[in-house]
């Protein structure tokens, strides 16, 4: 994995800077385990990244999160069942 300075804001939050992502190799999979970004997304609606692919360059991309919080309350933790 290879680290990438990111830019994101979600809904109209100030514009977070020089966060570090993980990046896998093959460029598939892009990972944000932020604690203030992961706590934010699920009640947010729109979430924009900007980031710089040593591979690929710059991109801006925009992601619709709107029921997020509905999404995230499905994923089980350990052991646990998803909540329905």
């Amino acid at each position: 994995m290879e680290a990438v300075t990111t830019k994101y804001r979600i809904d109209n939050d100030p514009i977070r800077r020089n966060k570090m992502a993980s990046v896998q190799n093959d460029g598939l999979a892009l990972g944000v385990g932020w604690t203030e970004f992961m706590t934010r997304l699920p009640t947010s609606s729109v979430l924009h990244i900007e980031f710089s692919l040593p591979w690929a360059g710059h991109a801006l991309i925009e992601f619709d999160t709107t029921g997020a919080d509905a999404a995230f309350r499905r994923i089980a933790c350990g052991s646990q069942k998803p909540v329905n």
